[in-house]
């Protein structure tokens, strides 16, 4: 850039033909159809101005920059952006404007577009407050003028929001689209019930009492042809007039509107206009939809997605909706599901894939990769024919699905998440029972990449590279093969490994690093696709006594059953072998404790 393209504003003072720029800006259209209107006026003053300095080469432009109907809170204006344009181009060398904040309301962006002026040599001159940014003194004038500008505009924010509260507070509906079954006067004012939508509404309430699920709610309003109410905007959209969801019975049953209640920050007020339905049976519903509600905690999400693994990934290929977590409950009781959204939605008769159990999909899934991890045979043809002879791409797959094998089970459910959406990209559930896995080719080379790294026997050579997809097909599960949902299973929690399981694992991990296959705890971690915290804790098992560990590998499954993992942990924290003896024995079932059985 020379010095030329970047001149200082002040020597526009000494130029001849500098080009005028008038910009005028009005924040509603009212009365922009007029003959003569605000508009007019500011470029009438401005065109006053700029004759006075004709005799500096002062020259108005004829193109017009003219916003009207459009707030100065942002620069979101289609002739703002169009002056922006020519100043960039160098078309102008001055901008007039009326005042200050037909620019701009927001000294955030009054601070931009003046940084911009100055960059290409354009300043600002306003009629009505007499400076011009070419000056120092201007350029003084101007940031005091603009502080006041946008303290004046949150000002009349604060007090719209004050005002609109205490409105609220006193039971006025304060504007928007009335709810179904309301309507608004035409003048205005307090809500009025439209007869017919009010008895949409009490159906709703009346059905939801009795069937206590929306979706079955949804599925009777669908049988007796109720729609949503049908309105026009004036520009002519059509909005409406389509069969309820699950989202339109929600918002009638948890709006307070219809109780005769305003709510507004957090707390219900009594509101001007007549209620649909009494208090009490919104009391119900509320109280209803409370015990259904299956996770109201600030963490629900991860905790959903934890629980739920296959969330985010599981898919209907009837209709390519998600299929998403959700819960039900018998009693104490509580049962895991994934539920087609479109079902959801519009309820059951939409897909006709209904809900899967979510321990038997996730377990049909794990399973399905563990037999792929297994079988030789099943990776050559899971890469046909994108193996052509190279043997390498088989075992980078091996080494990828090897984290599913065995220890799948002794890793944690966060882990197992990681790991799995590593691997897999998509599962589409087909309505026959069938899946299709498609695995994710970069997963699955930094999952070998992973366990490459925990085995430090050896070069392990360059990475090879996977298909970008993989498409693993899982036949459908005849009905008298299907597992049971075990009660443990049915309220989201893995199974648990017995005694013997993880004393094994532990010695396991003491051969690894003993022999030389790992060097250090971080690498077994690696190794076995477990954290390393959980390294830790099984290797502490080790230090149990010698006829503990005798007892839990002999098999006294009835007693030890019974004894968990983090039991074991803190037996084996004490450093007396004598005091272990002592706490095991109060833990093990009498006909377990008699001499016969003592080691």
């Amino acid at each position: 850039m020379t010095r030329a393209d970047k001149a200082p504003a002040g020597d526009l003072l000494k130029r001849r033909n500098i080009r005028c720029a008038i910009y005028t800006r009005k924040s509603t259209s009212e009365g922009l159809d007029q003959d003569f209107n605000s508009l007019d006026a500011q470029r009438e003053a401005a065109e006053a101005f700029i004759a006075s300095q004709r005799s500096e080469g002062w020259t108005v432009q004829p193109q017009r920059y003219d916003d009207g109907g459009f707030t100065g809170a942002n620069a979101d204006r289609p002739a703002l952006q169009q002056l922006l344009e020519d100043i960039t181009d160098r078309r102008v060398d001055v901008v007039v404007v009326y005042k200050v904040d037909r620019l701009s309301r927001s000294l955030l962006d009054f601070a931009r577009l003046i940084e911009l002026f100055e960059r290409h040599g354009v300043s600002l001159v306003s009629v009505t407050q007499s400076f011009n940014t070419a000056t120092s003194m201007g350029r003084l004038t101007l940031n005091i003028l603009l502080s006041f500008a946008q303290f004046e505009r949150e000002l009349i924010s604060e007090r719209t929001r004050d005002k609109m509260g205490a409105a609220r507070r006193k039971g006025k509906w304060v504007g928007g689209t009335p709810p179904a079954g309301y309507r608004l006067p035409p003048g205005g004012g307090r809500l009025e019930i439209d007869a017919q939508e009010a008895d949409l509404v009490r159906e709703v309430y009346e059905l939801y009492q009795q069937r206590k699920s929306m979706i079955q709610v949804v599925e009777e309003l669908g049988r007796r042809g109720r729609i949503t109410r049908q309105r026009q905007t004036s520009k002519g959209r059509v909005f409406g007039g389509r069969p309820l969801t699950v989202g339109n019975v929600r918002n009638i049953l948890t709006n307070a509107v219809y109780a005769g209640k305003v709510r507004y920050d957090g707390e219900l007020y009594d509101g001007e206009h007549e209620a649909i339905i009494s208090e009490d049976v919104f009391q119900a519903v509320a109280e209803i939809m409370s015990a259904n509600h299956w996770s109201g905690s600030a963490d629900g999400r991860e905790q959903t997605v934890v629980e739920f693994p296959l969330a985010g990934l599981l898919r209907c290929s009837s209709c390519d909706s998600a299929l998403t977590p959700t819960r039900a409950r018998s009693g104490n009781r509580c049962y895991c599901y994934y539920v087609c959204v479109s079902i959801h939605k519009k309820g059951r008769q939409s897909c006709p894939v209904k809900r899967l159990s979510a321990p038997v999909t996730e377990a049909r899934v794990i399973d399905a990769l563990r037999q792929l991890a297994a079988d030789p045979q099943q990776l050559s043809e899971l890469l046909e024919p994108d193996c052509q002879g190279r043997p390498a791409l088989v075992e980078a797959l091996q080494q990828a699905v090897s984290v599913f094998g065995s220890n799948w089970d002794l890793i944690f459910p966060d882990e197992q998440r990681r790991v799995l959406r590593l691997a897999v990209s998509r599962v589409m559930y087909h309505p026959s029972g069938a899946f299709t896995l498609v695995l994710s080719g970069d997963g699955l080379n930094k999952l070998a990449a992973e366990v490459a790294a925990g085995n430090s026997t050896g070069n392990q050579g360059a990475p090879c590279q996977l298909p970008d997809a993989l498409e693993l097909h899982v036949d459908a599960v005849a009905a008298t093969e299907q597992p049971e949902e075990s009660a443990s299973a049915s309220n989201g929690k893995a199974k648990k490994l017995t005694a013997a399981s993880v004393l094994a694992l532990a010695h396991r991990i003491d051969e690894l690093v003993r022999s030389g296959q790992a060097k250090d705890y971080a690498a077994v971690a690696r190794q076995l696709g477990l954290s390393r915290a959980r390294v830790t804790q099984l290797s502490q098992l080790r230090f149990l006594a010698p006829a503990i560990q005798d007892e839990i590998i002999a098999g006294l499954a009835d007693g030890v059953s019974q004894i968990t993992e983090r039991r074991l942990r803190t037996i084996s924290a004490e450093s007396s072998w004598d005091r272990q003896l002592q706490i095991w024995r109060t833990l093990l079932p009498a006909q377990l404790t008699q001499p016969d059985n003592k080691p």
